[in-house]
């Protein structure tokens, strides 16, 4: 597994600061993965996405997946923690830029994958209906009626709940969910985790760590921040005892 530098955390995470969660997260991968396709438009599916998150995770903090929840019975907080997923079926069954279709009744759809600009497109909407049918318009490429009775026409909702099914099952990565049941309660439900978000905050953690530590030393010694960011986390970790 590759080692991340201090400092190219830092300038990845520095680089994403103004951009939403979603696009934060593509940054870090992009700058931090090398090995990865760029995805800046939108060229893999989220379970792609996912996967390289995850990979991400791992190389920074370990294959441990430690955060808290919200119990939505007795709404009470708690801690959780899990392995990460498998993540080897998380590429999608097929190319991502392959064009796929479902027939619903009367409607053949040609549709493709979700990728991470269509999370962003559908970020400030509120209600969970809209959102749903703006996945939906996104990711369908054509639509068209079969022959047959005309006045058998399938109800959109019926599409967008069928097109929904077919999309879990061609990227099963695209949601990462963990069971989890309440300590206090004994209530048991399944966690969507927002796995972008999620990220960003350790990211965001560990780099206002070590900007507080190069703060420390410089101050101390005078060092550049390129010299503490280069000396090992073993190394800073010394020093700082020395100065505390």
């Amino acid at each position: 597994m590759r080692t991340i530098s201090a400092s190219a955390l830092l300038s990845a995470w520095e680089h994403g600061l103004q951009c939403s969660p979603n696009r934060r997260a593509q940054c870090l991968i992009d700058e931090l993965l090398p090995n990865q396709v760029s995805d800046s438009t939108g060229t893999q599916s989220l379970g792609e996405r996912n996967a390289a998150l995850l990979s991400l995770h791992r190389s920074l903090f370990g294959r441990e997946l430690k955060g808290l929840a919200r119990c939505p019975m007795c709404e009470k907080q708690l801690e959780f923690a899990s392995e990460t997923p498998d993540v080897t079926s998380w590429g999608g069954r097929t190319a991502f830029s392959q064009q796929r279709e479902l027939e619903v009744g009367n409607r053949r759809i040609r549709y493709r994958l979700l990728n991470w600009t269509d999370l962003e497109a559908i970020s400030g909407m509120e209600e969970a209906s809209s959102a749903r049918q703006a996945l939906a318009a996104r990711c369908v490429l054509k639509q068209s009626t079969l022959p047959g009775d005309g006045d058998s026409t399938v109800p959109e909702e019926n599409v967008i709940v069928e097109l929904s099914k077919r999309l879990e099952e061609e990227d099963p990565g695209a949601s990462v969910e963990f069971l989890l049941e309440c300590p206090f309660c004994g209530h048991r439900w399944q966690l969507d985790m927002d796995l972008p978000s999620f990220v960003m905050q350790e990211v965001d953690a560990i780099a206002r760590r070590l900007l507080s530590e190069v703060h420390r030393l410089a101050s101390a010694y005078g060092w550049s921040e390129t010299d503490i960011l280069s000396m090992s986390a073993a190394r800073r970790r010394l020093y700082l005892e020395m100065v505390w």
